[in-house]
C-alpha cells in the first residue's frame, strides 16, 4: 500500500484542497490481488487504489467513456505473420497504465484510507491524472498511449485501433498490439525493439517480460520452426477443479447430438448463479482457443436467463469434453501451407426448435492458422435452407473483408481472392446468378452483399462436400467422430487418450 500510494503521490496525481461547495465527491477505496502467472501460481501480491466511479454523475465528472481493446482475431493473425516472417514477438507490461492520463474534467475525490493525516483530514484530492476506477480512465489511457505512440513515429491501423505500425529505415516494419496495459512487440529485428523499448521506458514505467510466453492468462508457445500456438490448459485445470471433476470420466463430444429434443422436457433450475459463472468460464475459452466448443457454449449461453436442467446437464458434459482434450492447443501456422486466406461458412437450418431461428458459422484460416471463427444464431427466421446458407455467407463476407484489411496493414496483402467454401449448391448458384425468384424475393438487401464481393473479385465462392464443412462443428452439436476430425482440421493439437468413452 505504501509503494502504491508513494507512486501516486510521485506521479502528481492529486493535489489536497478544500472541498468545493456543490460538488460531487467520488469515494475511495483500497482493493487487493494476487497476480498469476501462467502457471496458476501467485506472481506478486498488489495493492491499488480506485476510485469508486459508481458515485461519478455524468456531465460533470465525465462524458464519454468508451475505450477500444485489441481483438483476439487481431492477436491470432498477427502471431501468425509473426510466425511466417520469423519475427520475435516481446512481452511488455505498463505499470500503473491508468496514472498517466491527464483529466479535463474536475472530479473531486476522498483520501486514500490509512493516509489521512489530522491537519488535513477535512480536505478532498483534486484529481489531475486519471486513476483506476474512474469511468474514463480506460479511455485517458488510450488516448495517452496513442498520442505516445505516434510520437515515436508508429501509425494507428485502421483494421483494428489498438494494433499499431511503424516502418524501419532499413525497409521493415515493427508493429505494436495494445491490450489495456498490456503490449505485444513484433518485428524480424530484436535490436529495433531494444530501441522502442527504451523510447517507452522515458515516457512511461514498463516491466520487460521478455519473448511472450503468457498473454492475457493464455499460454504461447513457440515450437523450433518458429510458429506459435495457444493453449488454456491451466484456466481448464481449474475450472475442472471448481466444478469437481478430477476424477471424471472424459467425454469425446461437448454436447449430445440430440440436445434440442431433450431441452423439450428440462426442469428450470432453481439457481442459476452457478450456470451463469460456468458459462462465462467457457465462453473464454470458446473465444480465445477452442473453437470446437464454440457451437455447444452458444446454445447453452442463450439459456442464460432461464437455464434447465438439461442445460446443466450438457454445461458438465462440456467439462467432461474438456477433461478428455485438455492438453489442446490451437496451432497458428504451417510450414507446408501458402498464405492465403480461406474461409469456410455454413448454416443448421431451423435447428433450435423453440423457435426455428438457424445457427450461422464461419471458420477462417490462413497458413494453416485458424485466426478467426464464429458460432451465431440468426435474427431472423430463414424459410429455406438455402436461405440459412445465405445469410451465413453473408456475415462471413463481412469478416472475409476485415481480414483482408488487417493483413494489408501486416503487409500479407490478399492479391487474389479469398476462396469461401459453401456446402449449398442452390446458394451458390443464388450468389453466382443474380437470380429472384417468389421464394427468395423476400431476402433482405443487407444480406446480398455477398454477391458484391463476388462480383468484384473480393472473394470466390466454392462449393464443399457436407462431410468436408470444418465450420459444421460451429452450427451445431455433433457426434465424437465429427467433432475430432474437424478438431483436427482447425489446428487443434494434442487430446486426450482414444480409449476414453463418453
Amino acid at each position: 500500500m505504501k509503494e502504491e500510494y508513494q507512486s501516486l503521490i510521485s506521479n502528481g496525481t492529486w493535489e489536497l484542497v478544500d472541498p468545493p461547495a456543490n460538488r460531487n465527491i467520488v469515494g475511495s477505496k483500497w482493493v487487493y490481488r494476487k497476480k498469476l502467472n501462467a502457471d496458476g501460481e501467485v506472481e506478486r501480491f498488489k495493492a491499488r487504489l480506485v476510485a469508486q466511479g459508481f458515485t461519478q454523475r455524468f456531465g460533470s465528472d465525465y462524458e464519454e467513456i468508451f475505450a477500444p481493446v485489441a481483438m483476439q482475431s487481431t492477436l491470432r493473425v498477427l502471431l501468425a505473420v509473426a510466425g511466417r516472417q520469423k519475427m520475435l514477438v516481446k512481452h511488455l507490461d505498463v505499470k500503473s497504465a491508468y496514472l498517466y492520463g491527464t483529466l479535463s474534467e474536475e472530479i473531486y475525490m476522498r483520501q486514500p484510507p490509512g493516509f489521512v493525516t489530522k491537519e488535513r483530514a477535512h480536505q478532498v484530492c483534486r484529481l489531475r491524472k486519471s486513476i483506476y476506477g474512474l469511468k474514463q480512465a480506460a479511455r485517458v489511457w488510450h488516448q495517452t498511449i496513442t498520442q505516445i505512440l505516434k510520437e515515436l513515429g508508429f501509425d494507428q491501423c485502421e483494421s483494428d485501433s489498438c494494433l499499431y505500425r511503424k516502418r524501419l529505415a532499413s525497409g521493415g516494419w515493427i508493429y505494436l498490439l495494445l491490450y489495456v496495459d498490456d503490449i505485444l512487440v513484433a518485428c524480424a529485428q530484436e535490436e529495433e525493439i531494444t530501441i522502442i523499448e527504451r523510447a517507452l521506458q522515458k515516457k512511461i514505467q514498463i516491466t520487460r517480460l521478455g519473448e511472450i510466453t503468457c498473454f492475457l492468462g493464455i499460454r504461447v508457445r513457440k515450437d523450433e520452426n518458429g510458429f506459435y500456438s495457444l493453449s488454456q490448459e491451466n484456466f481448464i485445470r481449474k475450472l475442472v477443479k471448481r466444478y469437481r471433476k478430477e476424477g471424471a470420466k472424459g467425454s469425446k463430444y461437448p454436447m449430445d447430438p440430440g440436445y434440442f429434443k431433450l431441452s423439450l422436457d428440462g426442469t428450470k433450475l432453481s439457481d442459476n448463479e452457478e450456470y451463469h459463472s460456468l458459462i462465462g468460464s467457457l465462453l473464454y475459452l470458446a473465444t480465445n482457443s477452442r473453437p470446437d466448443i464454440a457451437a455447444c457454449v452458444g446454445i447453452l449461453s442463450r439459456k442464460i436467463s432461464h437455464p434447465s436442467d438439461v442445460d446443466w446437464t450438457e454445461s458438465q458434459r462440456i467439462i467432461r469434453y474438456l477433461v478428455h482434450t485438455m492438453d489442446y492447443k490451437l496451432k497458428l501456422g504451417k510450414a507446408e501451407e501458402k498464405f492465403e486466406l480461406v474461409g469456410y461458412s455454413d448454416a443448421d437450418w431451423a435447428g433450435d426448435s423453440s423457435d426455428r431461428r438457424s445457427c450461422s458459422g464461419y471458420v477462417f484460416r490462413i497458413g494453416g492458422a485458424t485466426v478467426s471463427w464464429s458460432s451465431r444464431k440468426q435474427s431472423c427466421v430463414a424459410t429455406s435452407t438455402m436461405e440459412a446458407e445465405y445469410v451465413a455467407l453473408s456475415e462471413a463476407s463481412h469478416e472475409v473483408v476485415w481480414l483482408r484489411s488487417l493483413l494489408k496493414e501486416l503487409n500479407e496483402e490478399q492479391v487474389k481472392p479469398t476462396v469461401v467454401f459453401e456446402d449449398n449448391r442452390s446458394c451458390l448458384d443464388f450468389v453466382a446468378l443474380d437470380q429472384h425468384k417468389k421464394r427468395t424475393k423476400h431476402i433482405d438487401t443487407r444480406y446480398h452483399y455477398t454477391r458484391e464481393l463476388s462480383a468484384s473479385g473480393v472473394i470466390e465462392l466454392r462449393y464443399c462436400p457436407s462431410e468436408e464443412m470444418v465450420a459444421d462443428v460451429l452450427t451445431k452439436p455433433l457426434g465424437a467422430t465429427k467433432v475430432k476430425k474437424f478438431a483436427m482440421e482447425l489446428g487443434l493439437i494434442g487430446g486426450a487418450d482414444e480409449g476414453d468413452k463418453a
